[in-house]
């Protein structure tokens, strides 16, 4: 199965988005989430080359059941901004990541690994212990930092846009809003699919908020 793609987290805003692309690019698109399918009554989700698994990574693996044998590259967008009673940073940032990355290892897939370079102490510190572990494999990795990802049609994240930009013009202000300088959802997806397109032989970072 030619030029098969594993997403983490594609059922998610983002992950939808790099689902609908990646399928008129002609990839055939595993996404592993713990909801699975999402309910959205939209003619992509029952595209006949994507492939819905419902799991939880950190809690068993059984998801590696069901994926094919050649895998062309693995994507993780699993994460949480702020933890709850039921999600912790641990659980659904470090430990996912850990297992993920072990398992495109393994079987030598490229990896991509959604980070970030602001936000929640908490959040960060995850997001960089999760790149310090991938750092240190042999694997081909990539780190990608996105900023705030928007879409035209969420009012409030458009609102969170255009405070940033304006911020990021203004001295005091500049360095913090340009560490998360706003990028399109679909701009974004966009770009993660170029990077896929021809991996490289090297891990690299991939700075979006520049």
């Amino acid at each position: 199965m030619p030029n098969t793609l594993l997403i983490f987290g594609g059922s998610g805003f983002i992950g939808r988005n790099i689902c609908q692309k990646a399928l008129i690019q002609g990839y055939h698109v595993y996404s592993i989430s713990t909801h699975g399918k999402p309910s959205l009554n939209e003619e992509w989700v029952n595209h006949a080359n994507m492939t819905w698994i419902a799991s939880d990574v950190v809690d068993h693996d059984t998801w590696q059941k069901q994926l094919p044998q050649n895998i062309y590259y693995c994507i993780n967008l699993i994460g949480i901004l702020l933890p709850s009673n039921k999600q912790t940073y641990q659980s659904s940032i470090i430990e996912p990541n850990k297992i993920i990355s072990q398992w495109a290892s393994s079987h030598c897939v490229p990896y991509l690994f959604l980070s970030a370079k602001l936000g929640p102490f908490g959040y960060i510190k995850a997001k960089k212990e999760a790149e310090s572990y991938l750092t240190a494999q042999t694997n081909v990795n990539t780190i990608v930092y996105s900023g705030l990802v928007t879409q035209k049609k969420k009012r409030l994240k458009q609102m969170q846009a255009i405070a940033l930009k304006l911020g990021s013009s203004l001295p005091l202000l500049s360095y913090w809003c340009r560490q998360v300088y706003p990028i399109d959802v679909d701009k974004l997806s966009k770009t993660i699919l170029n990077i896929i397109s021809t991996p490289d032989k090297q891990s690299k970072y991939v700075d979006l908020t520049q």
